[in-house]
C-alpha cells in the first residue's frame, strides 16, 4: 500500500506512474482542482496519510474529482484495519478494471463483470479464489489471471 501512487500529487511530476495511473488519474480531473477545492484535498489527503501511513487509494478510472473527495472524507473516520481493508479492495478493483480494459475487444461485443454470491446468506461472497480464463482463441486459451 506504501508504494501506491498519491492522488494528490500532479500526474506530470510523477513521471515513474504507468502509463494506466497517468490516464487514469487525468481523467477524474484530479489535476483540475484550484483554491479552497485543492486546499481541501490537500488538507484531507495529508491527514489520512499521517493517520493511516500509507497513501489514501481509490480506483479513479469511472471517478471524478467529486468522487475523490467524498471517498475521502467518508474513509477518513475508518479504523486504521477497516481502512487497510478499504484500501485492499480498491488496489483490487483498479487490477480488475484494467484487466477488463486489456482483454476487451470490439470482436467479442459485451462487458465482462463478476460477481459471486453466497446465495445461502444472500451477500456477495468473501474469500473466493477466481480465476480468469481465456477459452478463445484456441492459440491463447488458458488462465489469464488469478485473484
Amino acid at each position: 500500500l506504501c508504494a501506491h501512487p498519491d492522488l494528490c500529487e500532479k500526474v506530470a511530476k510523477l513521471k515513474e506512474l504507468t502509463k494506466d495511473s497517468q490516464e487514469e488519474q487525468s481523467r477524474a480531473g484530479l489535476q483540475s482542482m484550484e483554491g479552497e477545492e485543492l486546499a481541501n484535498f490537500t488538507q484531507m489527503n495529508n491527514s489520512y496519510r499521517e493517520k493511516f501511513k500509507f497513501p489514501f487509494i481509490l480506483a479513479v478510472r469511472n471517478a471524478t474529482k467529486y468522487t475523490v473527495l467524498s471517498a475521502l472524507e467518508g474513509r477518513l473516520p475508518n479504523t486504521p484495519e477497516k481502512e487497510i481493508a478499504a484500501a485492499m479492495e480498491q488496489v483490487h478493483k483498479i487490477a480488475w478494471m484494467r484487466i477488463l480494459t486489456k482483454y476487451y475487444s470490439a470482436s467479442y461485443p459485451g462487458f465482462l463483470t463478476c460477481h459471486i454470491l453466497d446465495t445461502a446468506n444472500g451477500c456477495p461472497a468473501a474469500k473466493m479464489r477466481i480465476s480468469l480464463t481465456r477459452l478463445s482463441p484456441p492459440e491463447s486459451a488458458g488462465i489469464v489471471c488469478e485473484f
